[in-house]
Order: C-alpha cells, then sequence, then structure tokens
C-alpha cells in the first residue's frame, strides 16, 4: 500500500495504473462506539491494488478508532475501505451517518426496524427511529491492520 499527499482537498477518484487505484483516506476517524465525525477533510490518498475495489470511483477510506466491531476483526487503528456506491446494505457493515456523527456497524433490519449492530458485547444495538438524520455512507469491503 502506497500513500501520496494531496495538494487538494477534493474528492479525486482515479485510476493509477491498470494494477493501482488511488483512494481518499479522510483524516477523521470512523468511530467504532458512538456516532462522531470530526470533518470530512481528505488526509492523504491510498495507491491500492485494482483487486480490492470494484470500481475506482465512490471507494474510500477511513481510520477506526473505539472498539465496538473488535469482534468482527475490526480494531482501532484499522484502515477501512469503503464502497460507497455498494447498495446492497443489509447484513453488512457499513459506514453510517447519525445526526451529527458517523459510526462503523452492521446494518439488520428486523420486523421491519433498522438497527445498527456492534460486534462486541460492550455496547448495544442502536435502532434508527424515523426523526434520526439517517444514511448510510458506504459498506465496508476490506480492512487494512499495519502489523509489526
Amino acid at each position: 500500500m502506497k500513500t501520496a499527499s494531496s495538494p487538494h482537498r477534493s474528492m479525486d477518484f482515479c485510476q493509477v495504473s491498470e494494477k493501482m487505484v488511488r483512494v481518499p483516506l479522510f483524516s477523521s476517524t470512523v468511530q467504532a462506539g458512538t456516532a462522531t465525525w470530526a470533518d470530512e477533510h481528505i488526509d492523504t490518498y491510498f495507491a491500492l491494488d485494482a483487486s480490492l475495489v470494484k470500481r475506482a470511483r465512490g471507494v474510500f477510506c477511513v481510520k477506526v478508532s473505539g472498539d465496538s466491531m473488535i469482534n468482527a476483526g475490526i480494531s482501532p487503528g484499522d484502515i477501512l475501505i469503503v464502497d460507497s456506491l455498494e447498495r446492497n446494505v443489509e447484513n453488512k457493515i457499513v459506514i453510517a451517518s447519525i445526526d451529527d456523527g458517523t459510526t462503523v456497524k452492521r446494518l439488520v433490519k428486523h420486523n421491519g426496524k433498522i438497527y445498527l449492530v456492534p460486534a462486541n458485547p460492550n455496547y448495544q444495538s442502536l435502532e434508527i427511529k424515523p426523526e434520526m438524520n439517517f444514511r448510510v455512507l458506504g459498506v465496508v469491503t476490506h480492512v487494512i491492520r499495519e502489523t509489526m
């Protein structure tokens, strides 16, 4: 995985080569716990192997903070590859915007209701209610973890 700083802050997706795709990494983290999102600025770009993404357009990366998805293999400090154009979200791990924050959870539909479900018994599921400003920002397709 290679990174390259960008002098501009617009969402920029491009095919680096036939085998590499450049995707943005947001400077803020997505909370695997409660829903928070400090800003929506692009910090840098990753050049990812094209086999990790279905399409160059609509893919972004975000770093994880919090431990609510630890039993799904998502740990604090991990980088998530997210497909914002994927429409099949049921029972998938998603990045969701709720009111003024964002979170990573599994989206589950049950008895006509939508829930965001953590993968850690120390956290509770969140029922999405009609008065909430809720939107799925994308589906997590891969997890990148730095190892020592």
